[in-house]
């Protein structure tokens, strides 16, 4: 649904603060070349996501 008013997009600014956060990953060609490769040509913010949430279920059967 597209934003029509001041007060929607206000709106939709205020949940978006409440709501989410933006991470900013910068991932370097010469030092992280392994990473740069694999994410060519994919979501990288899926991949980081997908990356991520592998890593929690890891370290929590670490934890058992």
């Amino acid at each position: 649904m597209p934003i029509t008013s001041k007060s929607q997009s206000e709106a939709k600014q205020k949940w978006m603060k409440e709501n989410s956060k933006v991470f900013g990953v910068r991932v370097m060609r010469n030092t992280e070349g392994d990473i740069f490769d694999y994410l060519e040509g994919k979501e990288a913010a899926t991949e980081f996501k997908r990356g991520i949430r592998l890593l929690i279920e890891k370290e929590k059967e670490g934890k058992k």
